[in-house]
């Protein structure tokens, strides 16, 4: 469970430092921060398949719920405040729940994937 809490933790700093660098690259190069959306799914997954163990898959989809809690909030905020994370529309506290619950579900799918891939490369070798 150690090992998990430290993945966890690289995990946070992996997807706060690139929704920063990403919001960054986004303005400075000019091309849409939405097309980010995949390297941080490549987090979600690396950080569910490295959580999880052949024992228990469900690990990995913690562990990638969490990233997609703190994208959602965290890197949110900095990709806001930076500029390219503002929405073109006007977001209620509403809109903006939903959008944190969905992005937490899909990455704890995203994370349980990578848990069952564990699973089948363990089951493989």
């Amino acid at each position: 469970m150690k090992n998990v809490l430290w993945l966890i933790l690289i995990g946070a700093a992996a997807i706060l430092f690139y929704d920063a660098i990403g919001a960054i690259a986004s303005l400075s190069l000019g091309f849409d921060y939405y097309w980010l959306i995949f390297g941080s799914t490549v987090i979600y997954a690396m950080v569910g398949y490295f959580s999880a163990n052949k024992k228990n898959v469900f690990i990995g989809a913690v562990a990638g719920a969490v990233m997609g809690l703190l994208d959602s909030t965290l890197g949110w905020y900095i990709s806001w405040t930076l500029g390219p994370g503002r929405p073109d529309i006007e977001m209620d506290a509403i809109m903006i729940i939903s959008t944190i619950f969905f992005v937490t579900i899909l990455a704890g799918f995203i994370g349980l994937i990578g848990g069952f891939i564990v699973r089948a490369r363990n089951t493989i070798a």
